[in-house]
């Protein structure tokens, strides 16, 4: 029998769907039972690495008081990093995020804390452009602004950026202008000395200096007083003014 006298055979209609069972869709990938879209093709992705989310010239302020805090400081805003199971939480923060039109990224907890180098970031941090350091004039420039005496903390020597913050959050309760740290060991102005001092470092200014003791002596000569601070001493620091 010739090819052309042979019946055709009917073409196959396809049975029903069953677990374990690919069916191949276009392009010769395997279809999805339903015939609709894959359910998760419409889910946002949400990253899992930091790669790429800080550029240079850039920082990031972790923690739900700092990243206010920099919103009242009015900082040069780049995008908002928050975990989405912290949304809602947090729902005060992204409605300012909108309000000034910056970017509002969804990632992992785990992401914030690679960046931030820590985990204590209540799922939410704000990336900003980095702020110069201030000069020790802009903070005396302060001052007079304010129609007030010059009041300076100069920090020498404090390595651990918890304990930065923390003298950072004091000062600013106190009413410093400005604090001055020597540029060697001395911690650096870290996303964790920043939560540490709950935002208060967005409305004090920061001199690096190259020799601390040189700059102390130059406000000695401006006829500014100069006190030590030791913690055996008799005095408060209120009761030596």
């Amino acid at each position: 029998m010739s090819d052309e006298q042979r019946p055709q055979r009917p073409p196959r209609q396809p049975g029903p769907w069953r677990p374990g069972v690919k069916r191949p869709g276009p392009y010769g990938r395997p279809a999805y039972p339903g015939g609709g879209p894959r359910p998760w093709a419409s889910r946002r992705t949400i990253p899992t690495r930091g790669i790429g989310l800080i550029a240079e010239g850039e920082e990031i302020i972790a923690g739900r008081r700092p990243v206010e805090e920099a919103f009242v400081a009015r900082r040069d805003l780049v995008k908002l990093l928050v975990v989405p199971q912290r949304r809602d939480a947090l729902q005060q923060i992204v409605l300012h995020a909108t309000a000034v039109r910056i970017p509002i990224i969804e990632v992992e907890g785990a992401v914030i804390g690679q960046l931030a180098g820590f985990d204590g970031h209540q799922g939410v941090a704000l990336v900003v452009r980095r702020r110069p350091d201030a000069a020790p004039e802009e903070i005396l420039a302060r001052a007079v602004a304010r129609g007030e005496a010059p009041f300076i903390v100069a920090l020498d020597g404090v390595e651990d950026p918890q304990n930065f913050g923390s003298m950072i959050r004091s000062a600013e309760a106190v009413g410093v202008h400005g604090i001055m740290i020597g540029s060697t060991g001395a911690a650096p102005l870290s996303p964790a000395a920043i939560k540490a001092s709950a935002g208060a470092v967005e409305h004090l200014l920061v001199a690096r200096v190259d020799n601390l003791a040189d700059e102390l002596t130059a406000l000695r000569l401006r006829g500014i007083r100069v006190v030590g601070a030791e913690a055996e001493a008799a005095q408060t620091y209120r009761e030596a003014d």
